[in-house]
């Protein structure tokens, strides 16, 4: 490895990373991304431009990419991290379980040593924190408001002027048309805009999700074309995912990429800082020593509270804060649909967004989620959760299939003591460690679950949707990580400084959500890649 002094080394190639590492090479510095570097199989992608359809009906090696060479998309336990992952995403867990040791009985996170991070299996939602929300969560309003315009700007970003724009969209300009729905969702809008008035005054809101997927082509990225294989292949780059970004900071002679890394420490010198880790070749590891000026973490909530943890005094055995988005899956029913086609237009995406705020409820209490069709996500899925033998259930499913919605909600969430992340020795482990979790849903988010469920089976039926069955997810299940290193005005150990510097620290900043205070029932990779532009632009002035 090279001895030179960097201006800047990024940690963790996801939204933020990639975001953090095109700003600062925009303003001209050299930077170096340290990632784990997984990739998937190219062999394992479905035939190009072909719909999933037709893929069904008439390919004989179907099964290598939506079931798997090994049936590992059906032998995966229901519940388990990944476990939702189609077989060409399942690399975003290779080398998890192995290097990223976790321990816990009451959390459930999703932790990755992807190229991409979890933006590879990223919904592509865009979601809007209101000035409220921002200000909750420590974050600079009109930083984050200009951030969000430049991410859009970046990613291409398709939204509407409807009900949920101020949860979604918000008042960012120049988006991309949104795209068609399909038959299914096309029917539950229709009557949510029959009977609209009598449903916002219940507090419930339905409308056009903010995706980042294109329908006009950009940047040489083809727009989509409802082939509905959108969980499985990428090809068209219809859909924004981080390495997108990443292949074209690759041609930068400013940027350098190290993949097969996974990054464990650093400590500050005279000159700047050391970062330590070891590159993974299978059984084996060999150390990696990096300098550099400046070193801005992107590896996650939670990735980079394990490295700050190692790295500062008293950081192993600490507790730090978790926020998490608990969430639940419905599955819905439109009697009305059972039999009839989606149509040709048909997407794996939200087709919906559903926001429920209880009437004069304070402005933080609302619950959020995304509405989808249920076809290419496979029927087993659904037939191993059901309270019946798999294969009635599959052929009940396969009678209902063009009639089903899922639902899923999401709830806020808010430091609580009993909530936090522990990283402790263990001898056993190849860094030395494991990490553990206590998590535990708060009464606040409880009582919210039950209104927000409620409200949902009173006024769903009203649109010509049956709620037939519900299930929590399990702690961590969201995906959504934040507040391990949360900001504070204080210089005071295991925080941040508002501008990303790590207190304690000349040169280590944090551009991921580990800053966040408080987490709104709201996908937040918009904010965090928003919030990564915050930052980087910063030092890009020092």
């Amino acid at each position: 490895m090279s001895e030179r002094v960097l201006d800047f080394v990024v940690v963790g190639a996801g939204l933020t990373g990639v975001q953090a590492a095109q700003t600062l090479i925009e303003a001209g510095a050299s930077v170096v991304m340290l990632d784990g570097g997984a990739t998937g199989n190219p062999a394992l992608e479905p035939p190009a431009d072909r719909t999933f359809l037709s893929l069904r009906t008439q390919d004989d090696t179907q099964h290598r990419y939506f079931l798997g060479e090994h049936m590992e998309a059906v032998a995966t336990p229901a519940g388990r991290p990944g476990s939702q992952l189609t077989p060409t995403r399942k690399f975003v867990m290779d080398g998890v379980e192995r290097w990223l040791r976790f321990r816990s009985d009451s959390f459930t996170p999703m932790e990755t040593l992807a190229q991409g991070g979890l933006g590879n299996a990223w919904g592509v939602g865009c979601y809007h924190f209101s000035d409220h929300d921002l200000e909750s969560a420590g974050l600079p309003v009109a930083e984050i408001r200009e951030g969000y315009q430049l991410i859009s700007d970046r990613i291409g970003v398709q939204a509407c002027d409807d009900d949920t724009s101020p949860f979604c969209g918000g008042d960012v300009k120049g988006f991309q048309p949104v795209m068609d729905m399909d038959a299914a969702a096309g029917d539950l809008y229709a009557r949510y805009r029959r009977r609209r008035d009598s449903m916002l005054r219940s507090g419930m809101y339905v409308g056009r999700p903010a995706l980042a997927v294109l329908t006009q082509a950009k940047d040489g990225r083809r727009p989509i074309n409802y082939d509905n294989m959108d969980f499985y292949t990428d090809q068209r780059e219809t859909a924004y995912r981080p390495w997108i970004t990443l292949n074209a900071l690759k041609r930068n002679p400013r940027f350098e990429y190290r993949g097969d890394i996974v990054v464990t420490s650093f400590a500050e010198t005279g000159d700047g800082v050391d970062v330590q880790g070891f590159v993974m070749h299978g059984s084996e590891r060999s150390s990696v020593s990096v300098r550099a000026r400046t070193l801005v973490l992107c590896a996650g909530a939670i990735g980079s509270m394990r490295i700050v943890a190692r790295s500062r005094a008293g950081g192993i055995g600490h507790a730090f804060p978790i926020l998490t988005n608990p969430n639940d899956y419905l599955l819905g029913v439109q009697p009305s649909r059972i039999g009839k086609a989606l149509g040709e237009k048909t997407s794996s995406f939200a087709q919906l967004a559903v926001f429920y705020r209880p009437p004069g409820e304070d402005a933080v209490a609302y619950s959020g989620g995304s509405i989808y069709s249920y076809q290419a996500l496979m029927l087993f899925r659904l037939a191993r959760e059901a309270p019946l033998a798999f294969a009635l259930s599959r052929d009940i499913l396969q009678y209902l299939q063009t009639s089903l919605l899922m639902i899923g909600m999401t709830y806020p969430d808010w430091p609580v003591a009993g909530n936090f992340l522990k990283l402790v020795r263990d001898s056993d482990s190849p860094t030395g460690d494991v990490l553990t979790a206590e998590y535990d849903v708060s009464p606040r988010q409880a009582m919210m679950r039950s209104k927000t469920l409620g409200a949902i089976r009173r006024t769903f039926p009203s649109m010509g949707c049956i709620i037939a069955s519900s299930v929590r997810g399990k702690n961590g299940f969201s995906s959504h990580y934040a507040g391990t290193i949360p900001y504070s005005s204080e210089e005071r150990e295991f925080t941040l400084a508002p501008d990303g510097r790590l207190h304690g620290t000349r040169s280590v900043y944090v551009a991921d959500g580990s800053g966040f205070r408080f987490l709104p029932a709201l996908g937040l990779s918009w904010t965090i890649m928003a919030n990564a532009h915050r930052i980087a632009r910063r030092l890009a002035r020092v």
